[in-house]
């Protein structure tokens, strides 16, 4: 007669601890780590509006106190922005292009079609806090030892979305 070792837990069998398991996922957002609680009813229903005016919000914060006129180059998620996004500068007194616009030469970004020197500013991830508080990272870059990254801590208020604090992260 062959005696199997007795099991610690004996209610606990492989298909309920399969179930456990999967609930704790679904309910505790997933298994792995997530830096943003981003849970669907923190969302809006109109997102993708909302997060072009976030990103309009952060890039006027970086641009608008700068001196000088630029050029400035934007990109969102490490992209060009949209035609209808970059729109939204065409009023701003200060040269604003795509990212895609801009080089590196000799130690300084620099705009491909005048050769001036520029500055590029990104925003990247947004996450939600709650309906009207976001996080956003992004940054600044101008050359070698010119540029900086950090977050974004912004809010809605009378139904436009604000810059409250920049916690920059790392300088170069």
């Amino acid at each position: 007669m062959v005696r199997h070792p007795r099991k610690p837990y004996p209610w606990l069998d492989d298909r309920r601890f399969s179930t456990i398991a999967a609930l704790a996922c679904l309910f505790c957002g997933g298994c792995g780590f997530t830096s943003c609680p981003n849970f669907f009813w923190r969302i809006p229903a109109d997102r993708a509006i909302q997060e072009d005016s976030i990103r309009e919000s952060v890039f006027r914060y970086r641009i608008e106190p700068w001196q000088g006129n630029g050029p400035f180059f934007l990109s969102v998620d490490r992209k060009d922005p949209s035609d209808e996004f970059m729109a939204r500068f065409a009023t701003l007194n200060r040269t604003v292009k795509k990212a895609s616009g801009s080089y590196f030469k000799e130690g300084w970004l620099r705009d491909r079609s005048t050769d001036e020197k520029a500055v590029a500013f990104s925003v990247d991830s947004i996450c939600w806090m709650s309906l009207d508080r976001v996080e956003v990272r992004g940054g600044m870059y101008c050359g070698g030892l010119c540029a900086d990254g950090g977050v974004y801590r912004l809010r809605k208020k009378n139904g436009l979305w604000g810059v409250e604090e920049y916690e920059r992260q790392w300088v170069s």
